[in-house]
């Protein structure tokens, strides 16, 4: 079986996640909280989009998403690596949060979906996570 990194989390923040099959997501607020948990058990921080896990399915927004390893410098160590991605990260996803109303993504590409998850009591914030993405150093990728 292979390392789950994320699961390697405090264990408080992996029962906050919410799974959609081998992904792993929480709620927006919580998203600093596991770049800075991931960071201290010196996991690479990948990044991670937007999605909406409704009963009909999985509405991903795939352009609001975060790419940690974006303009990473050659010739990282590990440490540097996983610092470089968790700074990245946070500034990349505090810019997400300035730049989009994340539940107005969500309808402007699923409307339908959101319209009747929403007519049977549903609430498009409760549906609304951030797939994050983790890495360990043994996991043999991600080469820098």
């Amino acid at each position: 079986m292979a390392f789950d990194p994320e699961g390697s989390l405090p264990s408080e923040l992996r029962d906050l996640a919410v799974r959609s099959g081998n992904e792993w997501g929480w709620p927006l607020h919580l998203i600093p909280r596991v770049i800075d948990e991931a960071e201290e058990l010196h996991l690479l921080s990948l990044g991670g989009q937007l999605q909406f896990l409704l009963p009909a399915g999985t509405c991903e927004c795939y352009w609001v998403t975060v790419e940690a390893l974006q303009d990473e410098p050659i010739g990282l160590d590990w440490n540097a690596r996983v610092a470089f991605a968790a700074t990245n990260a946070r500034h990349q996803f505090e810019g997400l949060k300035q730049r989009y109303d994340f539940i107005a993504e969500g309808r402007k590409a699923f409307g339908a979906h959101i319209e009747a998850y929403e007519a049977g009591g549903g609430d498009p914030q409760k549906a609304m996570c951030f797939i994050w993405y983790l890495a360990a150093q043994n996991d043999g990728v991600l080469e820098s």
